[in-house]
């Protein structure tokens, strides 16, 4: 499971998501789309895995999910992953 995946799952948009942690939409989207992996702080981090119903594990776990499918689609970009 991927960081977008992990958002729809609890039913959130983006944009819900950007603002119940004080990130912009566009940090959220880097995340799910693996540009980049969170930075936050520790009470982000908590409330992140209280948004997606989730702990801190599931959380890393789709982010480098999501990192990982951001690469496999930079290096064949013919291909779709997810």
């Amino acid at each position: 499971m991927d960081m977008k995946e992990l958002r729809k799952q609890s039913g959130l948009k983006a944009e819900e998501v950007a603002v119940k942690i004080n990130v912009s939409v566009s940090t959220v989207r880097n995340w799910e789309q693996g540009r980049t992996s969170p930075t936050l702080s520790v009470e982000q981090f908590v409330l992140l895995c209280q948004l997606y119903q989730c702990d801190i594990n599931t959380l890393h776990q789709a982010s480098k999910q999501s990192e990982l499918e951001f690469e496999m689609r930079k290096s064949n970009p013919k291909s779709q992953v997810g």
